[in-house]
């Protein structure tokens, strides 16, 4: 791998140990990213869901206990997307 930059001078960018902490602190930061995209796309999936319509009855229940979170966790997150949702985009 080849490291770039000015903060960083010959024997950091050839010590195996500083190549690999960066690396992996690159795949956090990409995990993380990746993380908050798929939490935001949980969301609003969550809002959309129908949960008062006939078969749809229970449904929040039914998705928490398969998940195995409490169904107060699934409303929150309803909530936390809808409130999102409802505020334009800057």
């Amino acid at each position: 791998m080849s490291i770039r930059s000015e903060h960083l001078n010959d024997a950091d960018k050839v010590d195996l140990d500083v190549v690999g902490f960066l690396n992996a602190t690159e795949e956090v930061r990409r995990l993380e990213k990746a993380l908050a995209d798929a939490r935001a796309s949980a969301d609003k999936f969550a809002a959309a869901m129908d949960t008062q319509s006939g078969e749809a009855r229970g449904r929040l229940g039914r998705l928490a206990a398969h998940l195995g979170v409490k169904e107060q966790s699934l409303k929150n997150q309803r909530q936390r997307a809808k409130h999102h949702q409802a505020q334009p985009d800057a």
